[in-house]
């Protein structure tokens, strides 16, 4: 009997592979691996190959989600949809998109929720054909990429919500202006320290809740255009940190962002500094003018000429007159 078992044992360890991938499949013309590393890579011998789609979470590999550790495409793929796509991969670490192709992609919701332990996102590469710093001078850096594209994107509601290893990131990096759902797209990114907003812009009726609820962490916002993005004044309403947050933005636009919507109650900044600091109370905290005269503002950030009756902001100090 002992003899039996040997030789089935010593059969079996001739025939199975010594490291055997954990999961591969096929998904429209495209075939996905999972090694044993946990990396997943996909991948396509066909000429404009298609992802194929999926309804709710249930993406290709998500049977085998909490096994993925990197994801890479090593050949161009076009994308159908992004929802769920990677959502509750908790050992994901980093996501390499060169090759990934998302022109047609309308929905992105939750793509990345739930990736606990993921730190790095790689976009693709951005070029432009002027330089860099000349775009950010005009106000309208607008970087080509030519394969993660989000401009019929509509839809980002909880894209990252609750990556909580999130250390940093630039929203630059996307183009959002048909989005009509942001919600809880950060939501529970604890680890996020800084973003840059760069060329953010908010529909008017887009839904704006919760967008960055619980980002307890996030202690600095850059925008370099000289002009305010636009965005609505309920964006950053669940910014835990939006009292102690700095902002740097660029130099003498320090009047436009207080009237702007959205921006106005949230940035301060001194005149020779490139940044600026939120209030918890009003937009206006402290303001070094050039000329020998107090500033003067409501408590809801409104630039008086003089003090009026009730409660001003007066030099960044609350003064009550009676």
């Amino acid at each position: 009997m002992k003899r039996i078992f040997s030789f089935i044992g010593a059969t079996l360890l001739t025939v199975m592979p010594a490291f055997a991938n954990i999961a591969e499949g096929v998904s429209g013309d495209c075939t996905w691996v999972i090694d044993n590393d946990g990396n997943l890579n996909i991948s396509s011998e066909v000429d404009d190959a298609v992802l194929g789609t999926w309804e709710g979470d249930a993406a290709p590999w998500s049977n085998y989600k909490e096994s993925i550790t990197t994801v890479a495409f090593s050949s161009p793929v076009s994308a159908q949809t992004c929802t769920n796509m990677f959502n509750g991969c908790t050992n994901l670490n980093a996501v390499y998109l060169d090759n990934f192709y998302t022109n047609d992609v309308t929905d992105m919701s939750r793509m990345f929720a739930n990736c606990t332990s993921l730190e790095v996102i790689e976009f693709g590469m951005t070029v432009s054909s002027q330089d860099e710093d000349a775009f950010y001078a005009k106000g309208m850096f607008t970087p080509y990429r030519d394969n993660f594209l989000t401009d019929n994107v509509t839809n980002m509601a909880g894209m990252f919500e609750d990556c909580k290893s999130l250390h940093a990131f630039k929203l630059q990096n996307l183009a959002v202006r048909n989005v009509m759902d942001f919600s809880n797209m950060f939501a529970g990114c604890s680890s996020l320290e800084s973003m840059d907003l760069t060329g953010l812009t908010v529909h008017k009726d887009a839904k704006v809740a919760d967008m960055f609820a619980n980002c307890k962490n996030l202690l600095n916002i850059t925008n370099r255009n000289i002009f305010p993005s636009e965005i609505e004044d309920a964006t950053f309403i669940s910014l835990p940190t939006r009292g102690v947050c700095s902002v740097d933005i660029p130099m003498d636009c320090l009047a436009d962002y207080q009237i702007a919507t959205g921006w106005r109650y949230l940035f301060i900044t001194a005149e020779d500094e490139m940044k600026a600091n939120s209030s918890s109370l009003t937009a206006i905290n402290s303001i070094t003018e050039t000329e020998n005269k107090a500033s003067v503002f409501t408590f809801a950030g409104e630039r008086l000429t003089a003090p009026v009756k009730g409660l001003n902001i007066i030099d960044g100090k609350k003064v009550m007159v009676k």
